[in-house]
């Protein structure tokens, strides 16, 4: 999985460079997630996010689009409202890389009309790979090797290490102006659902007791699973009564962005000339820019 981005880059670059029915697009912004740490997102939540994307037009109102994304999410029990969460103290980040192949549509034909609403939907293939701090030293440390949840231990053999590679359903709208008959600007917010409880290492509801992970020698596993030792004025583990995680199964992450594309197709593009035999060629590139 490592190779996709490149595969799917020089994809974009292909079809850029031979098709005159497509468009490319670069998109910057900001990005959050949902889940066990972040329910309405704070300026504390956000993170960047870049997107760049090339699209098929099989009509006028209807592309097929491959979108590549790299973003960020975050969490941390520190900046909650509730007593119980900052007193477990778990705190996350993640870079995420992002594939999606989606359908889009938009709801007016750009022939009539310079500002058009749109929607897409599509399925995707996303990395994530959640980090924290750790409690004494400062460094970062991958949470996910570390079972938190009790995923190695003989106690409980039904719970598994969770892939850092899976599957999603991406979605969303937006809503673009046209600021000429190549180039258009669109405000987009793009929602990707997933299939796992994992993005912030946090879905087993109860704690489990530090004594099983000290028994099979992994005292890290246990810091890491209850941190609220290390906050001020609270106590280390006490068989809290209270949950790890909620009762919602899935997380999601999401980006709101500002995008800029550009239309490579049709002879009447700007992009394009015609020559003496009556072939349409793309301009010298530096004629582009």
């Amino acid at each position: 999985m490592k190779y996709l981005f490149l595969i799917v880059f020089f994809y974009l670059i292909s079809i850029v460079t031979f098709s005159q029915t497509t468009r490319f697009s670069a998109a910057l912004g900001w990005s959050a997630y949902f889940g066990e740490l972040v329910g309405m997102p704070t300026p504390k939540d956000l993170s960047p996010a870049v997107s760049f994307a090339g699209s098929y037009d099989f009509s006028n109102q209807f592309r097929g689009r491959v979108t590549i994304s790299g973003l960020g999410i975050r969490g941390n029990d520190r900046n909650s409202n509730k007593p119980n969460n900052k007193e477990r103290n778990l705190d996350f980040s993640s870079f995420v890389w992002d594939v999606n192949l989606a359908a889009e549509y938009d709801f007016l034909n750009e022939n009539d009309f310079k500002i058009i609403p749109y929607a897409f939907i599509g399925p995707g293939v996303f990395g994530f790979d959640p980090v924290t701090h750790d409690g004494t030293t400062g460094k970062l440390v991958k949470l996910q090797k570390f079972g938190t949840e009790g995923q190695g231990l003989a106690a409980f053999p039904d719970r598994k290490p969770y892939s850092l590679v899976q599957m999603n359903i991406g979605g969303g709208g937006g809503l673009k102006i046209s600021i000429n008959k190549s180039t258009q600007l669109s405000g987009e917010i793009f929602f990707r659902y997933t299939f796992t409880d994992y993005l912030d290492d946090i879905s087993i509801q109860q704690y489990v007791d530090p004594s099983y992970f000290l028994a099979e020698g992994k005292s890290l596993s246990a810091s890491y699973s209850y941190r609220g030792g290390e906050y001020p004025g609270f106590l280390p583990f006490n068989q809290k009564t209270y949950y790890r995680g909620n009762k919602i199964p899935i997380d999601f992450f999401y980006s709101a962005q500002v995008k800029l594309t550009f239309n490579i197709g049709g002879e009447s593009s700007d992009y394009y000339y015609q020559d003496k035999s009556g072939s349409s060629k793309l301009r010298c590139i530096r004629l582009l820019l």
